[in-house]
């Protein structure tokens, strides 16, 4: 299944709906007004790469917008990938960090059993 949250990650003030592929799915991301536009599709990887990808976002520069936070979401794959909006509207890999923990072992805390 598909993962969501809302982040304001263009600036507008209002939060947009952020929408990433699940399980089986190409690694996209869809980025949604709260009508139901599409505003913009992210491809974060090969067509084959079929893992599935966890969504969050954060202002984490204070500047007003949200950063896009992007993992596997599932397997051993411990990378997250930030992402920022420029002012074209075009997102860009801001940072990328490791995790101490994998997307597996945060599946298995967050699931509840």
């Amino acid at each position: 299944a598909p993962t969501f949250s809302t982040g304001d990650v263009d600036g507008d003030g209002e939060r947009e709906l952020l929408v990433a592929a699940g399980l089986g799915s190409a690694p996209t991301v869809g980025i949604y007004k709260q009508t139901g536009r599409l505003v913009t599709r992210l491809t974060l990887g090969a067509a084959r790469d079929r893992q599935g990808l966890r969504i969050s976002s954060v202002d984490t520069d204070l500047n007003g917008t949200d950063e896009l936070f992007v993992m596997a979401a599932s397997g051993s794959s411990r990378m997250v990938r930030s992402f920022e909006r420029d002012a074209n509207g075009r997102y860009s890999v801001k940072q990328t960090f490791t995790l101490n923990i994998s997307a597996d072992a945060i599946t298995a805390i967050s699931s509840p059993r």
